[in-house]
C-alpha cells in the first residue's frame, strides 16, 4: 500500500514537471518581435511629440497675430 502511494507521489511530481516545462515553452518570443515592437512604439512617440509640437506652435502664432490685430 505505502509503495503504491510513493508511485502516485513520484509519477504526479513527473507530471507537474512536464507541465512546468511546456507553459515554459509557450510563453516564450521571438526577440525580433518584441525588437520591433520598441522601434514602432518609439516612432509612435515621436510622432505624437511631433504633432504636439506643431499644434503648440500653430496655435501660439494664431494668438499672436490676434494680438498684433
Amino acid at each position: 500500500m505505502e509503495k503504491n502511494y510513493r508511485d502516485k507521489i513520484i509519477i504526479n511530481n513527473d507530471l507537474d514537471i512536464d507541465k512546468i516545462h511546456n507553459t515554459e515553452r509557450k510563453k516564450t518570443t521571438n526577440i525580433n518581435i518584441l525588437l520591433n515592437r520598441v522601434k514602432m512604439d518609439k516612432k509612435k512617440d515621436f510622432n505624437k511629440k511631433i504633432t504636439f509640437i506643431s499644434i503648440m506652435i500653430v496655435v501660439t502664432l494664431a494668438m499672436s497675430a490676434f494680438m498684433l490685430v
